[in-house]
């Protein structure tokens, strides 16, 4: 912090963004009051499947499942930079002076992966990590009290996993309600981390529905019903995004949709402080 000294600083924006399916565009909301902003974000830009979207550095990479690919596309221009191929690419996450991507099965070889971590400077794919065989359904990753929490669809060996940062296994975080039937086992999408700690969690399958899990692993709630922003059909017959809005309502992207991300962008507007500078930081997660 610097005192007596007129700056300058640009206002960061935020949006959260969602792919459509349907369009294969990516939809820009207001994180504050769940507006559309922009309905094609990333300029007309071709996603076979567009799934989860992150910031790394001066960048905002895109997994494409479809085409095995992540695109790498400049923050403040949103022109495509660069592609890096991880077949079957889901969830992304960026901790620890690297990026995590969920990559249950590799398209090629058909070995299953679990997460790979990925260079952010040199963009090399380096070792991964699962809890056991038969994860190839493994859906979400983010960054956890230093550790990591990964979610999973896959019938039988469905629930949230906890890893460490370095990849070891570390337990079931949370395990999938059934009461003796698998059939109706809840399958877990994507975990969006709230201030306080707890997490938002979709939920696809028996039991559809956005649910509340505290950071202990316990269920506390479901929001089945709230008021927000809904994207495909209803609520309750799949959860695959989620994201609360600073109004706190919620949005909820059903079948057509995938993961739901705040992204903070450099903006277009400068404040100029007089007398202080100081840099404000945003997490990409609440």
């Amino acid at each position: 912090m610097n005192f007596g000294v007129a700056d300058a600083t640009a206002i960061p924006e935020s949006y959260v963004l969602v792919a459509n399916l349907s369009d294969d565009r990516v939809r820009a909301f207001d994180p504050e009051t769940g507006e559309l902003v922009n309905g094609n974000f990333f300029n007309s830009a071709s996603f076979g499947h567009a799934t989860d979207f992150v910031r790394v550095g001066n960048e905002i990479w895109v997994s494409d499942e479809a085409r095995g690919r992540i695109y790498r596309f400049g923050i403040g221009d949103r022109a495509l930079k660069g592609e890096i191929e991880i077949r079957k690419v889901r969830g992304l996450e960026y901790a620890n002076g690297k990026v995590y991507a969920v990559q249950p099965i590799d398209g090629h070889t058909g070995i299953e992966r679990g997460i790979v971590t990925i260079d952010p400077d040199t963009y090399e794919v380096g070792p991964s990590f699962q809890a056991s065989r038969s994860l190839s359904t493994y859906w979400d990753v983010v960054s956890f009290q230093g550790d990591l929490l990964v979610s999973s669809v896959s019938t039988g060996f469905d629930g949230i996993f906890r890893f460490s940062a370095d990849g070891d296994y570390l337990g079931e975080f949370h395990e999938s309600p059934w009461g003796g039937n698998k059939s109706h086992r809840r399958k877990y999408t994507q975990i969006h981390v709230r201030d306080n700690g707890d997490l938002l969690v979709g939920a696809v399958g028996f039991n559809a529905d956005l649910y509340l899990i505290n950071s202990e692993g316990d269920q506390t709630g479901i929001f089945s019903g709230l008021g927000g922003v809904h994207l495909g059909p209803t609520a309750t017959s799949a959860v695959y995004g989620t994201h609360e809005f600073g109004n706190g309502l919620f949005l909820t992207a059903g079948a057509g949709f995938r993961n739901a991300q705040l992204i903070t962008i450099p903006g277009p507007h400068t404040a100029v402080l007089l007398g202080v500078s100081c840099l404000v930081v945003r997490r990409r997660r609440s």
